[in-house]
């Protein structure tokens, strides 16, 4: 999602540190180290570490995965599949002896779901349509209830906390699957707006990081 970074820790037995290269991958990109601007460098001790940043967005043809969920979230908080990238990492090396090798591992990237927020007479059907098309381009739409309860739960304010909640809900379950995910796109009609503008600029006090 272009804000969410992974950073992975390397570790090596039996191989030249000085050989080692880490391969920029064909969709997002890593951090360069030195300046010579490398992804990947392995001290003396056989230790190095890769942080990868994924791209803003992510085509429909990047998205090359429908992947089912493993967590009691499928079905519940997200869709039972969810469609990411499977991203091909290389790394090349040379043992003690000068011998060649390659190591291959992916990396899987989603794209931020999306929070559709329906106005004050409105209600989870509200986005039915929406929803149901956003599905077909591989996005992950999240459709929730808003303005149901006592009257005095209805103010902006209870319900952009609200709103708070079902993005923390969809992270959690997204790191119950192995995804970090700190971003999320906000879609919102009309009352459903003022909402989310509250919960946007009041991000800082609910102590919230998306």
């Amino acid at each position: 999602d272009g804000f969410t970074t992974l950073k992975l820790k390397v570790k090596v037995s039996g191989i030249d540190p000085r050989t080692v290269i880490a391969k920029q991958p064909a969709i997002g990109e890593f951090v360069g180290h030195t300046m010579l601007n490398l992804a990947l460098v392995v001290d003396e001790d056989g230790t190095g570490t890769m942080e990868y940043v994924p791209p803003l967005y992510l085509t429909n043809e990047q998205l090359n995965r429908h992947t089912p969920l493993k967590s009691d979230s499928a079905g519940k908080v997200l869709s039972p599949l969810l469609w990411v990238a499977e991203v091909p990492v290389t790394i090349t090396y040379e043992d003690e002896e000068g011998n060649p090798g390659i190591y291959t591992f992916l990396i899987r990237v989603t794209r931020p779901p999306v929070m559709l927020v329906h106005g004050f007479t409105g209600n989870e059907q509200t986005w039915e349509k929406l929803a149901n098309y956003l599905r077909t381009q591989k996005y992950e739409p999240v459709v929730r209830e808003y303005y149901k309860g006592p009257a005095d739960e209805s103010t902006i304010e209870r319900q952009s906390e609200k709103l708070g909640k079902y993005i923390q809900e969809v992270r959690a379950a997204y790191k119950e699957n192995n995804f970090l995910q700190n971003r999320v796109d906000i879609v919102a009609h009309s009352m459903g707006g003022l909402i989310s503008r509250y919960y946007i600029s009041n991000m800082a006090k609910y102590g919230k990081t998306a």
